[in-house]
């Protein structure tokens, strides 16, 4: 499976409609790839943990934090998956400018945390082999966030539009 084909997968599994929730994409693409063959429910998942490692950047979890008012480890994950979840012109942008994620937010109301994506490939994988051992070559990703972790003062000067809007207001 080529990265094209993974963002296809992602798009065609959108649901139509704005009542519809990322937990019905997630589980529509789940389904998806259970319907494949194993080779390619791995490769989704190696994609899929490459742009979780391409997305594991201080400054995006700096302008979560600004926007969500705080987030741990667990939600930084989520909130790159569901970031993913929303597609290639949507990652792409918000991974190059992260203050652009508030845009995204703002367009829809939805929040951009997913934690069912988190794990659609492997549970695929479990639903196509009935064996939730995984194999060795899965690719796993790695916690090491990529730049420098900003103090306070070095997200306000980073991110003064989110800073505005979000600690400064009353």
């Amino acid at each position: 499976m080529t990265r094209d084909e993974f963002w296809k997968i992602i798009e065609d599994c959108r649901p139509s409609g704005s009542s519809s929730s990322e937990s019905a994409h997630s589980t529509a693409i789940r389904d998806k790839l259970a319907s494949m063959d194993v080779t390619e429910i791995r490769s989704f998942g190696n994609h899929f943990q490459e742009l979780m490692n391409e997305a594991n950047i201080a400054d995006l979890a700096a302008a979560m934090d600004v926007i969500e008012g705080g987030i741990g480890d667990d939600g930084f994950f989520e909130y790159r998956a569901g970031l993913i979840l929303r597609g290639r012109s949507v990652f792409d942008v918000v991974v190059r400018d992260p203050e652009r994620a508030v845009d995204y937010l703002e367009e829809d109301g939805n929040s951009l945390y997913e934690p069912e994506m988190l794990t659609v490939a492997v549970d695929a994988y479990e639903q196509k082999t009935g064996n939730s051992d995984l194999p060795n070559d899965w690719l796993i990703g790695t916690n090491a966030v990529k730049g420098q972790i900003l103090d306070d003062a070095g997200i306000r000067k980073r991110f003064p539009k989110l800073c505005e809007r979000y600690w400064d207001r009353s």
